[in-house]
């Protein structure tokens, strides 16, 4: 009688907790606003970024906003929300779910199994802890998702591991002048602006922002992977709209903090 009760206790947890994740939209997104924290433009200007490169890869990057992770911490939510979501292709399990709880001052980065070799829980920090919370703090939700989105191309791309994304950052702050990191940031922009002249920086759709002119400038001599072609509102390639998520599978890799 009282396994009885506790499996009926169990089962009807599991029952709330599928309540509490919520519905796939129709038609499904990759970008789901449900707090209302973007504007109209930079929705669809994200959407579109994700949407091309889901057609380029077959990879699902996913954003969610809610409100908040109703009571639950916010790694344990967001595992749940992308196994019944389904993020991902089937086989390939290459999907990643970037989940955000405005109220809670939450936020989480969870990796399919086919993506977990690139975009390791290392790497998931640091974009969390060094573009997602400087920009959160400052009210720049799109922003901060633009850039997080920006990061997690490159190092499914494999143009840089998770070492090389943290060097990139603590080399911003191991005590050089501030004139002499003034110097190399204008040293990098011009750079760019030369070596993208023809083609601009598209994979962001805006200006560079310095941590990217940093990243991007330290692997200029590298072969292009086309990472100017994952635009916010431009590109080489473009698709008929996301078509639904495909089955994809998580072994919860990822992180998750506050800011």
């Amino acid at each position: 009688m009282i396994r009885v009760f506790f499996g009926f206790i169990f089962i009807l947890s599991l029952g709330l907790n599928a309540q509490e994740i919520p519905p796939i939209p129709d038609p499904p997104r990759l970008v789901n606003d449900f707090y209302g924290i973007l504007h109209a433009k930079q929705r669809a200007e994200l959407e579109t970024k994700l949407q091309r490169y889901n057609d380029s890869t077959s990879s699902e990057v996913v954003i969610v906003v809610e409100n908040s992770t109703h009571g639950r911490e916010a790694m344990a939510y967001s595992i749940d929300l992308f196994s019944e979501w389904k993020i991902g292709k089937s086989g390939k399990d290459n999907g990643v779910l970037i989940y955000v709880a405005i109220h809670d001052r939450s936020m989480a980065i969870v990796t399919g199994y086919g993506m977990e070799g690139a975009i390791t829980d290392a790497a998931t920090y640091t974009i969390r802890e060094k573009i997602m919370k400087p920009r959160f703090r400052e009210g720049e939700f799109y922003l901060g998702l633009d850039e997080a989105t920006t990061a997690i191309f490159l190092l499914a791309a494999g143009e840089y591991s998770a070492e090389e994304l943290n060097d990139a950052f603590q080399n911003q702050t191991q005590g050089l002048g501030v004139g002499i990191i003034v110097l190399a940031l204008i040293v990098i922009v011009v750079i760019l602006s030369i070596s993208f002249r023809n083609r601009g920086p598209r994979a962001i759709g805006r200006p560079l922002s310095p941590w990217e002119a940093l990243i991007l400038g330290s692997g200029l001599n590298r072969p292009s992977s086309g990472w100017t072609d994952f635009s916010s509102g431009s590109g080489s390639f473009g698709g008929g709209g996301f078509g639904g998520f495909g089955g994809g599978m998580t072994g919860g890799g990822g992180s998750a903090g506050s800011w």
